[in-house]
């Protein structure tokens, strides 16, 4: 099994550096980063599933969940123009990590919690960019719960220390830097709308 973690994470590093490249000097190749990024996600659910078929760690059914999701949000924003309902879709996997970490009784706080950060993004961009406020406010919302959902496996690994936390803490703050990677990508349309205004 560790040498699966071996060739899983050399694979992960040669399909990150090569989309990475592709975004940032070859826009015409977009289609094809697109395939290597889903390629990798697809890659990372096999090797959890593998990991949790063989016993190697403990997985409760919501990251079992979450990753059959993850699928279907990223397939939303890599491959069509639905990015409303990709959004939507990762903020139903920012849920099931918490619930995952903390159980279901703390998730209406956190949905509303973070629902109200995403009000004032939403009348901001009702004013200046109707189109976009929508999208906008979800956006907000979804980064707040992934912050959080990092704050708490941060405190959950310093707390209690072992490989199944540190496993978690490791790949939200890798997703995070995905969506900062994302959000880099698609800084030109923000860009856009200001030279709009």
């Amino acid at each position: 099994m560790k040498r699966l973690t071996h060739i899983f994470l050399i694979i992960q590093w040669l399909i990150f550096i090569s989309y990475m490249t592709m975004d940032l000097y070859s826009r015409s190749m977009g289609f094809y980063s697109a395939l290597l990024k889903y390629t990798g996600i697809l890659l990372c659910c096999f090797y959890t599933w593998t990991l949790y078929t063989h016993n190697q760690i403990p997985l409760s059914p919501y990251w079992l969940a979450a990753c059959v999701i993850v699928l279907f949000a990223d397939y939303f924003l890599l491959f069509t123009p639905q990015s409303l309902a990709g959004v939507m879709t990762f903020c139903m996997v920012q849920c099931l990590y918490l619930c995952a970490q903390k159980g279901g009784k703390f998730l209406p706080g956190f949905i509303l919690f973070s629902g109200l950060w995403g009000f004032p993004i939403y009348f901001i961009f009702k004013a200046l960019k109707p189109d976009a406020a929508l999208l906008s406010a979800l956006s907000m919302i979804y980064m707040l719960m992934l912050t959080i959902n990092i704050g708490i496996a941060i405190h959950n690994f310093v707390k209690y220390p072992n490989i199944s936390h540190l496993f978690t803490a490791i790949g939200l703050i890798f997703y995070i830097l995905c969506d900062i990677n994302v959000g880099l990508i698609n800084f030109p349309k923000v860009i856009g709308i200001a030279i709009d205004l």
